[in-house]
């Protein structure tokens, strides 16, 4: 039986299309259109009935694929839906090896809009989807043409975190950020590296390859980075993590080394985690905004598939530093 996906490769056309045809959209061109009648005609297509089931019914919905569950952004998504009479399907894919395309959900139009939330890995598959349907990217950033990006002030944040360590008297700082992982995302981490070199020229401070540790971004390799600054002749005085799971790893390592933080050497995360409250000391780090990262990513996909914009656009949203027990504010330094 063939399916809306098999009518729009015939056609040469994306699924939205197809279905606009089908729900008799004036937004399609003549030419496009009898491309697509054509298409289902010659593939005997006939739409489900649970799709013009749902169509009746009024039925709207936005599938959300993602690879990391974060509760805040899904809640903010299925608030904004809901209040805009869709349903939210999550779609978990927790390895790159997983076929998401294939799924019922996309071959059977009943999908309106899509939200990658949180991906971290990218394929053809993914950009077969962007291309098919409205999509919003969430937190993490691909190179899709035309794009759609709602995520947080990523360089500014790390700007500010960085500044504020130099402020409080420290000159070397550490860094612990992501290795390079084949089809995986660094969009956050280059960003949140670019705010720790601006931070260090604006304080006229030079750059020193030894005081960078690039890894997985576990609480394993957090540690190993901490015993590698202190085998420096001279070891960072403040370290900055881009997450926060690395930065508590490495906290307990100089902690298991005999290291007193903050007084010898402060740490700071990103993120916020739970943990990052929890531990001992607690764990200076930047707070997302993740509700209103889900509401604004429903409130741009909603205007897409509105036809309220064709652009592109990339909202960057503000954070909040969250100053804790892991760093100290020693005195002021000289800019």
């Amino acid at each position: 039986m063939a399916t809306i996906s098999d009518v729009a490769k015939k056609a040469k056309v994306s699924v939205a299309t197809v279905s606009r045809v089908l729900n008799s959209s004036e937004i399609v061109s003549k030419e496009k259109r009898e491309l697509v009648q054509k298409a289902i005609h010659e593939l005997q297509y006939t739409p489900t009935t649970y799709s013009h089931k749902q169509k009746e019914l009024g039925n709207k919905a936005i599938l959300v694929i993602c690879s990391t569950v974060i509760d805040p952004i899904i809640t903010g998504i299925q608030d904004a839906a809901e209040a805009a009479g869709y349903s939210v399907i999550l779609s978990y894919v927790g390895s790159r090896q997983k076929n998401v395309a294939s799924s019922s959900i996309l071959q059977n139009d009943l999908i309106d809009g899509v939200i990658f939330a949180n991906l971290f890995f990218f394929n053809d598959e993914l950009m077969e989807i962007s291309k098919q349907f409205p999509t919003v990217q969430c937190g993490e950033y691909f190179p899709i043409p035309n794009t759609f990006f709602v995520a947080t002030q990523d360089e500014n944040s790390a700007f500010q975190m960085v500044s504020y360590l130099l402020n409080s008297g420290r000159k070397r700082i550490g860094l612990i950020s992501l290795a390079d992982l084949d089809n995986a995302s660094h969009h956050f981490a280059d960003a949140r590296e670019n705010g720790y070199f601006r931070a260090l020229k604006a304080f006229n401070i030079s750059y020193d390859q030894e005081l960078i540790q690039r890894g997985d971004l576990s609480n394993e390799f957090g540690a190993e980075a901490a015993l590698r600054f202190l085998q420096l002749k001279e070891p960072p005085d403040a370290i900055f993590s881009i997450q926060d799971t690395p930065a508590i790893g490495c906290l307990k390592a100089l902690q298991s080394s005999g290291i007193k933080i903050p007084e010898d050497i402060c740490v700071a995360g990103f993120d916020n985690t739970d943990l990052s409250e929890i531990c001992t000391p607690s764990l200076t780090t930047v707070a997302q905004p993740y509700y209103e990262m889900g509401k604004e990513s429903v409130r741009t996909l909603l205007s897409v598939i509105n036809n309220e914009i064709s652009l592109g656009r990339h909202i960057l949203l503000d954070a909040e530093l969250i100053i804790r027990d892991s760093t100290i504010k020693m005195h002021t330094a000289d800019q």
